[in-house]
């Protein structure tokens, strides 16, 4: 198989799992791992991933929460503080899990987009760790904590349409 059609088979097992993940949507989750079973995490590092999710056009679907023309600086006070949370969150998993990145560089930077239902429950988790250095060992087992934290956490942030909210993450050590 060439690299072309290995490509547009990716794109179109992606394209219906993605249907089948939205369909599927409108059931409850049974259970934890059901739920997580529904949320897309995607390292959009991959350039296959980052396009395949730009043609869902997610972002015509899931407003920006911090839309300059429609939030007040105490409302984006309160999303900078829930966003905080949030990664506090990951980070005391990440803790917990005895996480390393096992790189030389003292920072790895992630960059994260997360798209949530209006109620703050995660339907997509995109991601891009933006340093060289850490292996795909380690991009791999970063993607199982990250699988492993979103059906334990709901952003504090309740909205009339679903939302996405994005920024960047330092990890040091």
């Amino acid at each position: 198989m060439n690299k072309k059609t290995k490509t547009m088979n990716f794109k179109t097992l992606l394209l219906i799992l993605i249907g089948f993940l939205l369909l599927s949507c409108k059931k409850e989750p049974s259970s934890k791992k059901d739920k997580q079973n529904k949320i897309l995490v995607l390292n959009i590092g991959d350039i296959e991933n980052f396009n395949n999710v730009k043609d869902l056009k997610l972002d015509s679907i899931y407003l920006n929460l911090l839309n300059r023309e429609t939030v007040t600086d105490s409302v984006r006070k309160n999303i900078f503080n829930s966003w905080s949370n949030f990664h506090d969150k990951l980070d005391d998993l990440i803790k917990k899990e005895n996480f390393e990145w096992e790189t030389d560089s003292l920072d790895v930077k992630v960059f994260h987009k997360v798209y949530f239902t209006k109620d703050g429950e995660i339907e997509y988790y995109l991601y891009n760790i933006k340093s060289e250095f850490v292996s795909l060992e380690k991009k791999a087992e970063f993607d199982e904590l990250i699988k492993k934290f979103i059906p334990n956490v709901k952003f504090e942030i309740k909205r009339k349409e679903k939302y996405s909210q994005c920024g960047t993450n330092v990890y040091r050590y």
